[in-house]
């Protein structure tokens, strides 16, 4: 007969304009919120209406980055592009993880710009933004440390979750 072996974690959620908000009930712990956007109340027009925050689509990046700003005021993180306190990788379907360390470098950005699917983040007052579709979001937290990973099947294959977790 099979035991669970975990505690079951309660939730809040929190909606906010364009957010929905979600942690658990002890994040001042951990220091780490997560959180899931809708489409509704961004600046895009169809078919990208309108909150969309992808800068890989035919989009107009201005929109993009209206959107990105719309959403972190909404989280209150104000002024987090402008200070490049927003981490966002180009995903390519991969098991390459960026770990930010230390106040990022030139370096650091570009490996984000080069591609990689998974963030491991262990400074505060830094936000990440990956994108999905129909792949899976994977979010670690740790003492004083996050990851947060996108898992498509090529990820997920090359055990990319698994590698955010014992990287962490």
């Amino acid at each position: 007969m099979a035991r669970e072996i975990h505690t079951p974690i309660e939730f809040s959620r929190f909606s906010l304009t364009h957010t929905t908000l979600v942690s658990d009930l002890d994040s001042s712990a951990s220091g780490v919120v997560f959180a899931f956007t809708e489409r509704s109340g961004g600046v895009s027009s169809a078919p990208y209406d309108s909150l969309n925050l992808a800068l890989h689509v035919e989009d107009s990046s201005e929109h993009a980055l209206k959107n990105r700003e719309i959403l972190l005021d909404d989280l209150g993180l104000s002024g987090y592009i402008a200070k490049k306190r927003l981490l966002v990788p180009s995903q390519i379907h991969s098991d390459k993880i960026v770990e930010i360390c230390e106040v990022p470098r030139e370096q650091d950005y570009q490996a984000l710009l080069d591609g990689a699917d998974g963030i491991i983040c262990t400074i505060p007052g830094y936000a990440t933004l990956l994108m999905y579709a129909d792949c899976v979001p994977v979010v670690i937290v740790g003492e004083g440390a996050f990851a947060v990973v996108h898992s498509g099947w090529k990820g997920t294959l090359a055990h990319i979750s698994k590698k955010a977790l014992l990287r962490l």
